[in-house]
């Protein structure tokens, strides 16, 4: 199946939400119970506050879509004060493993090269194995934790190579 990717529009809010949800539920299960994540999905990503982070000139969204348009992926990022963070990348449960996640963070490498940024971080919930072994394969390093309540989050960070490689 071939995938196309693209720039997040504000009428992608539900479906950006919908796949968080379907994510969160997957990769979170053993660790939050179904009422705090339903719960942390509507506030956290409520299709108004979306809809308002797409066009915030500060942010950017891609979506993997199906050749339907129908998203199957997203990655959020945007600038921290003169740091960029990756924010959100999530993918539906049965899209994991395909390319398409390596396919957004490289998309959004361009996007923060053509900026100007030669860095950017991320957070990683420190009990979510997927997430912290698909960023160490990108290239991202594990620099320190944060307590994050009764959790702890690690904090990743990648150098951008200037001339569009992995590093």
């Amino acid at each position: 199946m071939e995938f196309q990717y693209r720039a997040a529009q504000p009428e992608d809010a539900p479906a950006i939400q919908r796949v968080a949800g379907e994510s969160w539920h997957f990769t979170y299960k053993d660790i939050f119970t179904f009422e705090y994540i339903t719960n942390f999905i509507t506030r956290a990503y409520a299709v108004e506050s979306l809809e308002r982070q797409i066009q915030n000139p500060k942010h950017f969204f891609e979506v993997a879509t199906t050749a339907k348009d129908e998203a199957v992926g997203f990655a959020h990022c945007g600038n921290r004060g003169t740091d960029a963070e990756l924010f959100r990348l999530y993918l539906l449960p049965e899209y994991l493993r395909r390319g398409i996640g390596g396919t957004l963070i490289r998309r959004i490498e361009e996007r923060l090269r053509a900026q100007g940024y030669s860095k950017y971080f991320c957070y990683v919930h420190e009990r979510n194995e997927i997430g912290k072994a698909f960023y160490l394969k990108h290239g991202f390093v594990h620099v320190l934790e944060r307590d994050n309540k009764d959790e702890k989050d690690w904090y990743m960070e990648k150098i951008l190579s200037s001339n569009h490689g992995e590093r």
